[in-house]
């Protein structure tokens, strides 16, 4: 994979518009990373898929009595609440002949027809399964399952250690909700600000009836709630564009064809099941190596640069290379959230996918190449070196006002290459991609409340993206 700037597609804004296709229809072609998890094959066989685990304590006054089938019942009609305010919760996606998908939206006719939508979505289990056991479960039969539906944009799946839906939860006890998104509708950001929305939206219906109606809402009018087309988002304008901007996306895709030819893990033939490793430190412990980061190497640097720099050294750790040579690099593509380059009116709101691109290069890895039984001090200056590299790369990239208008164009060329070689890099090595999604209080609260009292009805213990 290689690309001038001249090869590269433009950025047409009316290409990514919403346009009426019926009385209460809309739709829009898929621009920038939205193309690439939006790719049909991979799509239907949910490759990209967004898991969050979580996991919530029953603290409930004893006047307050939770089951499966209320909570169910209480999240159904959260869900018609959240559709009115993001229809992203309840878009579609189709394919024709071109490399991008299709994103569709269409209202419903009433509200029995929007709790419909929503009694699809949730799902309830009476099981000593955690939310992790299922997510394995899911995979695993996603891998052997033929059907080639794609995923829904949001479906939950409460569980609890009960007999049945209608048994009483006990105080203490735990409820497990596991979220299950189609990446293509929203990214991790926004997957996880609609779960807030919903885990606040859910505090107006505890206590009510398990009859409870679905509220009166105004259908139709929340077409215009939906993510505005991300490339007339932008706090600049696409068609003043000049070669800098030329020039930077052609060093993002050659970068793209030198991650495969660094050092990494070969890739194996046919498709294998996800595995997932969660470590967790303790508040105190994370405040202390975020603070020593910044004593160390200065208040600019963060927790996630030292991740991937640990990343790095015990990629090399794995791999023991006896080869290295004095001016061998680590390169490595990587996400970046690309709210900071859309217009302040809608950045803080903006659902949809909106991801970028920044490329991390860390120089002379012969210098970092040290082994978990070297010692203590080689290792943190080796972490040290790296850190700095990788600060130095995202000041540089982060620093380009174009650089969400780089990601959507690069990313619309990088479909268009993976739609016509789905499996290029078979045989070849690749080292692993580094995403840093931040703190997740940010947008789930710890608690879920009931709305007409303040009492906090349920705690969030864990939250776990998988």
């Amino acid at each position: 994979m290689s690309a001038s700037s001249s090869a590269l597609p433009p950025l047409v804004p009316a290409l990514y518009r919403w346009e009426s296709t019926g009385p209460r229809q809309v739709q829009r072609r898929c621009v920038g990373a939205e193309a690439i998890v939006g790719l049909e094959e991979k799509n239907r066989r949910s490759l990209y898929d967004l898991f969050i685990a979580t996991s919530l304590r029953n603290v409930a006054p004893a006047s307050t009595s939770l089951t499966l089938r209320n909570l169910k019942d209480m999240f159904e009609l959260a869900l018609v609440e959240g559709r009115l305010e993001h229809p992203e919760s309840a878009c579609t996606v189709s394919w024709d002949d071109q490399v991008a998908a299709i994103i569709s939206y269409e209202s419903p006719e009433s509200d029995e027809s929007a709790r419909d939508w929503a009694r699809g979505c949730v799902h309830v289990q009476p099981t000593a399964k955690s939310a992790i056991d299922l997510w394995t479960e899911m995979e695993e039969g996603r891998a052997a399952a033929k059907d080639n539906t794609p995923s829904k944009p949001i479906e939950l799946f409460l569980l609890s250690d009960v007999p049945t839906d209608s048994t009483p939860i006990p105080q203490g006890a735990t409820v497990y909700i596991l979220f299950h998104s189609n990446h293509l509708f929203w990214d991790g950001i926004g997957c996880r600000k609609f779960i807030g929305d919903l885990f606040r939206l859910v505090g107006n219906h505890i206590g009510l009836s398990d009859s409870a109606d679905t509220p009166k809402m105004q259908w139709g009018q929340e077409i215009k709630n939906l993510s505005p087309p991300v490339v007339d988002s932008l706090k600049l304008d696409v068609s003043t564009l000049g070669t800098e901007f030329d020039d930077k996306c052609t060093e993002y895709t050659s970068a793209l064809v030198a991650n495969y030819k660094s050092r990494g893990m070969k890739f194996q033939p046919g498709l294998a099941l996800p595995r997932c490793a969660i470590y967790k430190l303790s508040a105190e412990d994370s405040i202390a190596i975020v603070k020593a980061v910044k004593t160390r190497l200065g208040p600019g640097y963060t927790i996630s640069q030292l991740t991937q720099a640990a990343i790095i050294l015990a990629l090399l750790n794995h791999l023991k290379p006896t080869d290295l040579s004095d001016d061998e690099f680590f390169l490595s593509p990587t996400s970046v959230d690309g709210r900071k380059w859309l217009r302040e009116d809608i950045a803080s709101n903006y659902y949809a996918m909106c991801q970028t691109a920044a490329v991390v290069r860390v120089e002379n890895l012969k210098s970092i190449a040290v082994s978990h039984e070297d010692e203590k001090e080689l290792q943190v200056r080796a972490l040290e070196k790296a850190c700095r590299d990788i600060k130095k790369c995202y000041d540089q990239w982060l620093g380009n006002p174009f650089l969400e208008a780089l990601g959507l164009r690069v990313h619309n060329f990088e479909a268009g290459y993976l739609h016509d070689k789905p499996n290029p890099f078979e045989g070849t090595e690749a080292n692993p991609l580094f995403i840093s999604d931040g703190i997740n209080e940010r947008f789930i609260p710890r608690e879920i409340k009931r709305t007409a009292t303040g009492e906090d009805v349920l705690s969030v213990e864990s939250i776990d993206f998988v």
